[in-house]
């Protein structure tokens, strides 16, 4: 129950981090409140995910797979620069959130 509670929440971060994107600076109010949304949202549920699963073991899968992610979704839609280094460092993150939950 934790995982799928923490799976959630980094998808409402990943979201709140587009918007971040979006905001422009926090130049565009809409996007800003639904930063804060979805922010507060992820919040909720990570505080939630830790009742079922230790507290740093959540975290790091929380915090982890939000890199990842963000990460993707940047070189998908914003065209970022996709590097061997960039694509090691993110792997690396993968293999360590598998590691974090399977032992």
């Amino acid at each position: 129950m934790g995982i799928v509670i923490l799976l959630i929440s980094t998808i409402c971060a990943v979201i709140g981090h587009i918007f971040v994107k979006k905001s422009e600076g926090m130049a565009k109010m809409n996007h800003t409140i639904f930063a804060l949304i979805s922010f507060l949202t992820a919040i909720i549920l990570l505080s939630i995910a830790i009742k079922y699963m230790n507290m740093g073991i959540a975290f790091a899968i929380w915090s982890g797979l939000s890199i990842v992610f963000n990460n993707l979704f940047n070189i998908i839609v914003y065209k970022e620069e996709f590097t061997l280094r960039k694509l090691k460092g993110l792997a690396l993150i993968v293999v360590g959130v598998i590691i974090l939950e399977a032992f």
